[in-house]
């Protein structure tokens, strides 16, 4: 994480306002620090077919504190109404999908934009049969692959589509995503082509994509 997730020495935190330092090793995350995966593996049909893949894809993980992944669990993302849990920013407890109150987590507005993309690349790299539709995954992600759709249920477009306008892409995410192309060789597109889930999920959704315009916008 020290090529993806670090400023001054010092880990880049989505859950928390602490400065953690790297660890005498000079490349994990200080002990009071684990990994967080933006994807839950309890999200994936088959976790013995893709789980080891995924585990490694540094796309979809980000360092975290310790007590991050317990109180977190394997909610879906969203907007809650009725924190169990809040540390000044990110949430979680109640919410409402689809009418019907449930259980999520919610980053901090400043990084909506960051989880919104995360969980696009992720899709646009792993979508097939079955993937991230187990258990709580299938409030966000679906086996549609339609025009308008494309593995996102109704309520994660519109979440996650309000999410990456609300939040432009950040200097932290651009370092984070030259970061990981050092690192693992690949980047995450919505974060070079914002405009680029316009064409997918947006108001250009169907229409023909010629790169030329989303560089342009």
């Amino acid at each position: 994480f020290r090529s993806t997730d670090a400023i001054n020495g010092c880990v880049v935190d989505r859950y928390s306002s602490q400065s953690r330092a790297f660890s005498s090793d000079g490349h994990s995350p200080s002990q009071e620090m684990t990994i967080d995966q933006i994807v839950n593996l309890a999200w994936w049909e088959d976790n013995n077919k893709y789980g080891d893949t995924l585990k490694f894809d540094l796309h979809h993980l980000i360092p975290c504190d310790q007590n991050v992944p317990s109180l977190k669990e394997d909610f879906p993302p969203g907007i809650v109404t009725n924190a169990t849990y809040d540390n000044g920013v990110w949430k979680s407890g109640l919410g409402e999908i689809s009418g019907y109150p449930t259980n999520i987590y919610e980053p901090a507005d400043e990084y909506k934009g960051d989880f919104a993309r995360g969980y696009m690349g992720a899709l646009l790299k792993w979508a097939g049969d079955k993937a991230f539709t187990s258990g709580d995954g299938a409030k966000i992600f679906t086996t549609n692959f339609s025009t308008g759709s494309f593995g996102l249920t109704k309520y994660g477009v519109a979440l996650l589509m309000k999410w990456h306008r609300q939040d432009p892409v950040s200097k932290k995410e651009i370092d984070r995503n030259n970061g990981i192309q050092q690192t693992q060789g690949n980047r995450n597109p919505f974060i070079d082509y914002p405009y680029l889930a316009e064409y997918i999920w947006g108001e250009k959704a169907g229409e023909t994509l010629y790169l030329d315009d989303i560089m342009t916008a």
